[in-house]
This record gives C-alpha cells, structure tokens and sequence, in this order.
C-alpha cells in the first residue's frame, strides 16, 4: 500500500495579484516624508523612493518600502565612554621589527645629544621648543596627533557627493609654515578599511615639512640678530689721559691699532608673496633657505630664488633682484580662476580633469588644461559644461540653474 500526503500550500505571490495597499502605511509614509523634509535624511528617503519602483504595486511591496523607510529614523544607543586624562592618554602602537626599532633608537639618541629638553629629567643643553610628535602605526586620532604640534589644532571637513565622501583635514597654519590640507576622495566603506594608510605619507610629508621650516626660520632669526648686534656694538675708542711725557712727544699710532669705521646698520627690504590658497612659499638666499609666508617678509637685499608649491597646481620658481621693497603673485603663473554661480544654491560643483576632481565652492583656481565643470542636486538634472585654463587668463564664469526632473511619487 502507497502512502501519500498531502499539504495545502498557500497562494503564491504574483506581482499585479497583491492585496491592496493599507491607506494606514500610505499616510505613515507621508509622516515620515513630513519629517524628514529639510533635514539631512531627506536625502535617503529620495534614495530608497527611488529604489522601490514597484513600491505601489501591492501591499506587500508597499510595506517592504515602509520597513526601509522607518529603518532611517531608528536611532542606535552609544556606550558610554570613560572619563580619561588628557595628560596620560597614549596610542597603542603595533610591536616594530628589529630594524625599525633600531632606526627609532638611533634617531632618539641623535634627539637627546642634540637637544636637551626639561621633560622632567635633567639635561645638559639649552631647552628647545620640542618637534611635532613622530608618526605613530595607530589609528586614526594618531595620525591626527601626528600632524600637529603643542597646542595645535587641526580641522576635518567631510562633503558627500553621491555614493562618495570628499575628506579634508587641515592643520590650523602657525608661526612660519603655511598650512596646506590633505584631500582624499572615496566611498564610506573604502575609508573605513583604508583612511589611516592615505594618512600616514601626508603625515610624514608634513613633518619633514615642519622641521624645514623651522631650520629657514632660525636662520633668516640669526641672520637679522646678527646683523643689528654689528651695527649696535660698533662704538668709539676710548680715550686715555695722555701723561707729561706723552704730551711732550706723542706718540705715532700704529696703522693696525686704529678704530674700524662705523658702517651703516642692514637695510632690510620688504618683499609681498601673493599665490593660490594653500601653497606653500619657501625662498633661498646666497644658498641659505629663508622662511617666508604669503604677505610681507623683511629680507637684506640680495637675488632670492622663491618657490610655491600646491598639491593641485605643482611647483612653480621665480628669481628676483631684491634692490627695493617689492611684490610678486604666483598665481598667474600657477593657473587662472574658475568662478561658478548655481541654482538651487545647495547644488554641489565638481570641476574634473582626468582622473582628478575638485569640489568648487564658489571660486577656486585651476591649473591649464580642458577641464569639465559639472553641477548636480537631488530631484534636478545635472549639467556639465566644458572650459579651457591656461595659467595668467582672465578668470572664467559659469553659471548653472539645474531644471527638476519630472514628479515621482515620493509615498
């Protein structure tokens, strides 16, 4: 004897055979819409709208769009962190291998005979203003630390354009050094795995730049110092009561026992650096570098050989006979301006070359080449436009009004 079960199964879900969608979820969805609207989650609800075509086509479709929805608004609790001590907080640092610990110990030891700094220990030199911190194989509040010094302040800027994530973090500018940003573009979840190996050669980079700054610096100080000191301790020969003697016969001085002629004090001139934001000027005199900055700089005359160097714009030298005070802007030589006017205001603006973006906010300066300036916001078409930059033109205006793409239904 055969035996056979059977099993009622359901109905199976045809598309176009769904039940009716509840007018409960329709008015739950225009709540959430409500509420969302003016806010940075208006976004993401227009992105899972468009994601969900089908979304009026049955309840059960419907609801899978609700679900995805409400999703948005869920808020996930925080552990509560820890008090700590600013004082004692250090990074925990991956074990080095044999040569690196050597190279570290070596370059520590250099530090200590060089400079003596009060830490707490005694010293045997002069105390120093101490180096930024050494890049540190941390996380990423190490390579933050990393960049800066004592007291020094550091800015980190995040632009979303579609699925990608524009990231700039930049050192607050101090003393002689020019602060110039580390920009790095991609998607979320490639920052995730990947934002502290992009950092760590800016980080190096920086230091290094640090330190030569510093070095231009005290020399173009020493310079100066030394230069007032000759004109001040430059005074008159005393004068000696001559004796009975010596005033019957004086004596004949000695052609190499006269005073020196007093010579006149340095004439320092005035020299006015202009460039595109974010460059960095660096100047050599007589074979000497000189820390100079955007604006004025006392310099002797003599013939300075200037340099501005921009991550976007490249290198760029100029040589000029310092006779009198005088000025030079580098950005005719490093590009021309771009300046953009668009409507709705909150559009974002790309201007690309290649394999290289620029987000444009307003004004920006581009190096020479064809590059396509494109515009482009939510529920609007995007526009691009293509415009030519050779260095020295006159700056280009573009002007955008994105039009709205035709209504989609949004619940």
């Amino acid at each position: 004897m055969v035996m056979t079960t059977y099993q009622e199964g359901g109905q199976a879900f045809i598309p176009g055979h769904d039940e009716a969608i509840n007018p409960l979820d329709k008015a739950r969805a225009a709540e959430l819409y409500a509420t969302a609207t003016g806010t940075t989650l208006e976004a993401e609800y227009l992105r899972v709208s468009k994601a969900h075509p089908q979304k009026n086509g049955g309840g059960a479709m419907y609801r899978a769009f609700l679900r995805e929805i409400e999703s948005l608004f869920v808020v996930t609790a925080r552990p509560v962190i820890a008090p700590f001590e600013p004082q004692r907080l250090s990074v925990a640092a991956e074990p080095l291998a044999d040569e690196d610990r050597k190279a570290e110990e070596d370059e520590v030891r250099g530090d200590a005979d060089t400079n003596a700094l009060d830490t707490g220990t005694e010293g045997t030199g002069q105390a120093h203003a101490p180096d930024p911190d050494e890049p540190v194989d941390g996380g990423l509040i190490s390579q933050l630390a990393a960049m800066i010094g004592e007291a020094g302040v550091i800015t980190l800027t995040m632009m979303k354009i579609g699925r990608e994530v524009t990231l700039g973090f930049t050192p607050q500018a101090s003393g002689t050094e020019t602060a110039v940003p580390v920009i790095v573009t991609g998607t979320p979840a490639f920052f995730d795995d990947h934002l502290i190996a992009a950092l760590q050669p800016y980080v190096a980079a920086r230091l290094s730049a640090v330190k030569a700054f510093e070095q231009a610096a005290s020399a173009q100080r020493k310079a100066v110092d030394s230069a007032r000191k000759k004109a001040e301790t430059v005074k008159a020969a005393p004068q000696k009561t001559e004796t009975k003697a010596a005033q019957k016969k004086p004596a004949a001085p000695k052609a190499d026992t006269l005073p020196a002629p007093a010579g006149p004090a340095p004439t320092l001139h005035t020299l006015n650096l202009s460039a595109a934001p974010d460059t960095m000027l660096s100047a050599t005199v007589e074979g000497q570098n000189v820390a100079v900055t955007a604006g004025d700089n006392a310099l002797v005359p003599s013939t300075v050989l200037l340099t501005a160097t921009h991550p976007l714009l490249g290198t760029h030298s100029k040589t000029l006979m310092l006779s009198s005070d005088r000025a030079y802007d580098f950005s005719a030589q490093q590009g021309s301006a771009l300046r953009v006017s668009v409507s709705p205001a909150d559009a974002a603006v790309t201007a690309s070359l290649g394999q290289v973006n620029v987000a444009v906010d307003g004004e920006c300066v581009l190096p020479e080449g064809q590059w396509t300036i494109t515009a482009e916001a939510d529920g609007h078409e995007t526009q691009s436009v293509k415009r030519t930059f050779k260095p020295g033109a006159s700056a280009t205006t573009v002007t955008f009004t994105l039009e709205l793409r035709e209504n989609e239904s949004l619940f």
